[in-house]
């Protein structure tokens, strides 16, 4: 710990704390010693705080998130452009399918009653064949 006044140093002899002893003002000449001592070491500029003014680049950053805002935007339209006019020709086909498979159905339920029309006097000239003593 560093003691830098007589309550810290109070507290750490009390506790047992380990300590170094740190005189900021050398007594008697109020503080001038420390303030030297202040005014020779050089230190980092501090941090500005930006007060919502115009930094000069703040319109840049500004424009260009539009322009991005912008160009995905448009990417987006030129996608959904696309995805409409893909989704159009699946429709355009499943359409199609539906008429081909109604006509198939049609053609298979006339192929159906011809075969029975068919078919049947056929079985039953068979049958009469097969009979013993014909009838």
């Amino acid at each position: 710990m560093l003691a830098h006044d007589s309550r810290t140093l109070e507290l750490c002899r009390y506790f047992g704390i380990p300590h170094r002893m740190l005189n900021t003002f050398t007594h008697g000449d109020g503080g001038a010693a420390f303030r030297a001592r202040l005014d020779a070491l050089e230190f980092p500029p501090s941090i500005e705080v930006w007060d919502g003014s115009d930094d000069g680049a703040l319109r840049y950053r500004i424009s260009r998130l539009r322009e991005q805002l912008v160009e995905n935007r448009v990417m987006a339209d030129r996608h959904i452009t696309g995805l409409t006019k893909a989704n159009k020709d699946l429709q355009r086909q499943v359409v199609a399918m539906k008429k081909q498979l109604a006509a198939t159905e049609k053609r298979v339920a006339g192929m159906e009653k011809r075969a029975v029309v068919r078919v049947g006097p056929a079985i039953r000239r068979r049958i009469r064949r097969v009979k013993p003593g014909g009838a």
